[in-house]
């Protein structure tokens, strides 16, 4: 089976990344490269720098870090459980509304077909 295979700089992170995706169709993979070399190498995204990284929150959409007081409104301590930046809660926002709007055009298909 063939796959084509490239690699790409993490916009986020800088982490080199794999994609490796079969010729013919199919599921895309992508798998990391290299990691990087310490948590320190992770930036925030709003000041673009690397410091103070016990105050450095990652994302658990796509692993963008923010400083606690680079964000807004600023955050007074690391988040329990999973944080999402504002970019992924909309898109996490989109996604659902995309649901729920195939869901209701299935639902008055149905109601149309059947009554």
């Amino acid at each position: 089976k063939k796959v084509e295979r490239k690699t790409r700089k993490c916009k986020f992170t800088g982490v080199r990344i794999k994609v490796v995706k079969p010729v013919g169709g199919g599921d895309v993979r992508r798998e990391l490269f290299a990691e990087p070399k310490t948590f320190g190498d992770v930036k925030c995204q709003g000041c673009l720098k690397g410091h103070r990284e016990k105050d450095i929150v990652l994302c658990d959409g796509c692993d963008a870090g923010w400083h606690l007081f680079c964000m807004t409104p600023k955050m007074q301590a690391v988040p329990e459980g999973n944080w999402y930046c504002s970019g992924c809660v909309a898109r996490r926002a989109r996604d659902r509304a995309r649901r729920r709007l195939a869901v209701s055009v299935l639902e008055a298909k149905r109601r149309k077909e059947g009554g």
